[in-house]
């Protein structure tokens, strides 16, 4: 009879251990794989080994309108495959139950990879642990697996690297003015407050024609890019405007100083609740964040974020001004609060390389002394075997 694998986590807990995008957390993967026979009978186990594959699915849209490119699958190896078992080492032993415990590493040598995420109709990047075992005596392999999400961690606002100021300036195409856009921070979370100030700056070397210009409106807008790379062709580019806020100014003459203000929005939240009032669930394997998407790069796509801002001028070519900006599935305040749990998985990680790891299996065989016990069936006061659950 063939054998039944399955793949659990740590009790009450995600597979996923650490913070994948930071290395010193040694992110990993945490459970254990179980080995059984469908009649209960005796086996054999020859080996056992597991894998974690990354599956990357686009589908692009074509020239013609209503018309979508054939999807494009493609799956990687993450990290490297892991051997559980060996009848090498133990040859000949027949099992009732086999638990062996894992720790798959997450990171490797082609770096750490791009986070869970599903696009609809557009992009998803999904990961599945395979288990693998093989019988003596029998050809076939036995696989099963399960969906494992993965968030990363690297793009948290409450890093030093996303907290400090953006400055940037483009002068307008006939460079009468200078546009310019400062932002506090680069990384933004869902309903996260996004502070802007816009100045807008005569060209001191051209003050007979910036004295003339006037300043009809600003207009400010997050930008949503999807790069999907689609075999054989150019990247294909898709753009989308996911927030837009416009500012009015009645067509007034830009200031010998040049002009200044300040827009305040905040980064959309995805609204999960159905008309029905309840939660939407999605499909297994995917994050539960409240974006749309956020920033990533894998082989197949890439999901990329800016600010936009545009002045519409009077007298003067338009300007407008991009600025790259990260977008992560964490608001402000979730990113605060995880810099303890943060630091404290860094310690561990340090304290688990320096004293090792030392993973416990269970093999339970026919002609054991407590074969009852280890197999959850006790003796009660009245005599009789009862199933025993922790």
């Amino acid at each position: 009879m063939p054998l039944v694998l399955n793949i659990r986590g740590p009790p009450n807990s995600d597979f996923v251990v650490g913070y994948p995008g930071i290395d010193a957390t040694w992110p990993r993967l945490v459970g254990t794989v179980e080995v059984r026979s469908v009649d209960g009978k005796p086996f054999r186990l020859k080996s056992l080994s597991i894998q974690l594959y990354r599956t990357e699915t686009i589908q692009a849209p074509s020239g013609k309108i209503g018309i979508n490119q054939a999807r494009r699958v493609e799956s990687y190896i993450v990290g490297h495959k892991l051997e559980l078992y060996n009848s090498e080492h133990s040859p000949g032993k027949s099992f009732l139950a086999v638990d062996i415990p894992f720790i798959y590493t997450l990171t490797s040598d082609k770096g750490l990879p791009p986070a869970s995420i599903c696009i609809p109709k557009i992009a998803q990047s999904l990961y599945r642990l395979y288990a693998m075992c093989e019988e003596e005596g029998k050809r076939e392999l036995v696989r099963t697996y399960c969906p494992i999400t993965i968030l990363r961690y690297d793009t948290m606002s409450s890093f030093i690297e996303f907290q400090e100021e953006h400055i940037s300036e483009v002068n307008s195409l006939d460079s009468i003015v200078s546009l310019r856009v400062k932002i506090e921070k680069t990384s933004f979370g869902p309903g996260d407050p996004v502070v802007v100030e816009i100045g807008i700056f005569p060209n001191r070397d051209w003050q007979y024609k910036s004295k003339k210009v006037k300043i009809q409106q600003i207009s400010l807008k997050f930008e949503e890019k999807i790069a999907l790379n689609v075999a054989g062709d150019d990247p294909v580019i898709k753009l989308r405007t996911i927030h837009q806020e416009k500012r009015s100014l009645g067509n007034i003459r830009l200031p010998e100083l040049g002009y200044k203000c300040k827009i305040t929005t905040s980064i959309p939240i995805l609204d999960r609740v159905s008309k029905d009032n309840l939660l939407v669930t999605e499909e297994y394997g995917y994050p539960n964040v409240f974006t749309q998407a956020l920033t990533t790069t894998a082989n197949l796509f890439s999901v990329k974020y800016s600010i936009t801002v545009q002045a519409k001028l009077s007298n003067c070519k338009d300007t407008e001004l991009k600025v790259p900006i990260y977008i992560t599935p964490f608001d402000k305040n979730t990113c605060t609060e995880m810099q303890v749990p943060l630091h404290e998985s860094l310690n561990t990680a340090f304290e688990v390389a320096q004293a090792g790891h030392n993973l416990q299996s269970t093999f339970i065989m026919p002609n054991d002394s407590d074969l009852p016990n280890k197999l959850g069936i006790i003796s009660g006061a009245d005599g009789r075997r009862h199933i025993y659950i922790e």
